[in-house]
């Protein structure tokens, strides 16, 4: 392995566009590559780390796909069918003087 294919915290952080700290955080509850110790420096493999990432963009897809999913049924439940008057048309049992 070269020491190119290896990622420092600042460069892991810039990369993904994420503080530090939450790279702590995300490491401690797990949910983050493993990292190594280098000369008292956490490096992670490049490799990891793009597939880190490319995890988060099909779980963002995913999610999206759902939301989009969610608004799609809500819509359709909030709107009256096409064929149903409404009060103002003067649908069939609306009496008229």
């Amino acid at each position: 392995m070269d020491r190119n294919d290896l990622m420092p915290l600042p460069e892991v952080a810039a990369y993904l566009g994420m503080r530090p700290g939450a790279i702590y955080s995300a490491r401690s509850r797990g949910q983050f590559p493993p990292a190594a110790r280098l000369g008292g420096r956490l490096v992670w493999r490049r490799s990891d780390i793009q597939h880190y990432l490319e995890e988060l963009v099909a779980a963002d897809e995913r999610d999206m796909a759902e939301h989009r999913w969610r608004q799609m049924t809500v819509k359709r439940r909030e709107q009256p069918p096409a064929s149903a008057p409404t009060s103002r048309e003067g649908g069939r049992g609306a009496s008229h003087v």
